[in-house]
């Protein structure tokens, strides 16, 4: 079971957890951190919005065609 935060340090995302482990097979303490950073994109600007529609939920990468049936 872990105790999570996250939070955003100016470019940086920070997470920090503690975590204790209840079976023979896992550790009894744990202490963990994740840093993350986003490299920039070139064209792209920092707020995030590109001028371009981003995919969301249920959208494909993909342009969608028509399926080919062959028999």
């Amino acid at each position: 079971m872990f105790v999570v935060t996250d939070f955003k340090a100016s470019k940086f995302d920070v997470e920090l957890g503690a975590g204790y482990g209840f079976t023979p097979g896992s550790d009894r303490f744990v202490l963990k951190a994740i840093i993350g950073y986003a490299f920039p994109v070139p064209g792209k600007s920092d707020n995030g919005s590109s001028g371009t529609s981003s995919l969301g939920m249920g959208t494909s990468a993909r342009a969608t065609q028509e399926p080919v049936i062959t028999k």
